[in-house]
């Protein structure tokens, strides 16, 4: 699962959205699965709304627990 951290515009007197589903005032979104996303940020004092930015989360493999440990090496080749 990855994470969306928005880093502009932030404050207190903004919310975000993603998909146009509810606002909230974090602006951390945890547990998303990959794929694209519309982010929305609300301005709480007026009520104006930005533009939905497409935003694509994409996977990275990560192996674990295998690593190439050579058992024999010459410090001058």
């Amino acid at each position: 699962k990855g994470i969306l951290s928005i880093n502009s515009p932030t404050g207190p007197n903004f919310e975000y959205s993603l998909n146009g589903i509810s606002y909230q005032p974090s602006t951390f979104f945890n547990n998303l699965d990959t794929g694209t996303y519309l982010v929305t940020v609300r301005n709480k004092t007026d009520g104006c709304t930005s533009q939905p930015v497409n935003f694509t989360l994409t996977a990275e493999a990560i192996l674990r627990g295998r690593y190439y440990l050579p058992n024999a090496f010459t410090p001058n080749n």
